[in-house]
């Protein structure tokens, strides 16, 4: 299913597990998991329960927390998720909150729509419903700023003076390709 919302889905436990689809929100304090997500052989513990209280104001109970291993293609990590078996408006399986953004020094790009986890893990966001804007930077005239480049260099290269896009120039310089793009100038 797609969504208008930012989400990222990852097999959680088993790579042969269905994915889950979990909502990126940076506003939220806790990572949440919805209990009916869960393979009914996870147990959790129910000793931590907290009150959450989202945008909508309504506060809603955790049953307890679960330790999770997510699975992406390539890596595997553990995070703390909160249970909520409560009924909720929540339209995924669970929020990757701020306390896992910030466990795996993420990096959210939504120009090239990724989360770079360590410097190295790069998990792709779900597809949005409709055709999405490229990302765009607005430049005064005559002005030099400092721009993250999509490239398809690998490692360290010499880049001519190239024109981005008509009227804005990158003078020739060394460039490194980290993650997708590098850092240039853009006069």
């Amino acid at each position: 299913m797609k969504s208008e919302l930012d989400t990222i889905s990852l097999h959680v436990n088993k790579r042969d597990a269905t994915k889950l689809k979990f909502l990126i929100d940076t506003g939220a304090e806790i990572s949440i998991i919805k209990g009916s997500s869960l393979d009914p052989e996870v147990k959790y513990q129910l000793h931590k329960s907290i009150d959450i209280k989202g945008v909508c104001n309504a506060v809603l109970k955790t049953a307890g927390t679960v330790e999770l291993k997510l699975l992406t293609a390539t890596h595997e990590t553990l995070h703390l998720f909160h249970v909520l078996d409560e009924p909720s408006a929540l339209q995924c399986d669970g929020i990757l909150g701020k306390d896992f953004l910030e466990e795996k020094e993420s990096i959210i790009n939504y120009c090239s729509r990724q989360i770079i986890m360590n410097d190295e893990v790069i998990v792709n966001f779900d597809e949005k419903i409709g055709k999405t804007e490229p990302c765009r930077l607005t430049l005064q005239a005559r002005t030099e700023h400092i721009v993250n480049v999509p490239t398809n260099y690998k490692g360290l290269e010499i880049l001519n003076k190239t024109e981005l896009t008509p009227g804005v120039f990158s003078p020739r310089h060394l460039l490194e390709q980290k993650n997708g793009v590098c850092v240039s100038r853009a006069l």
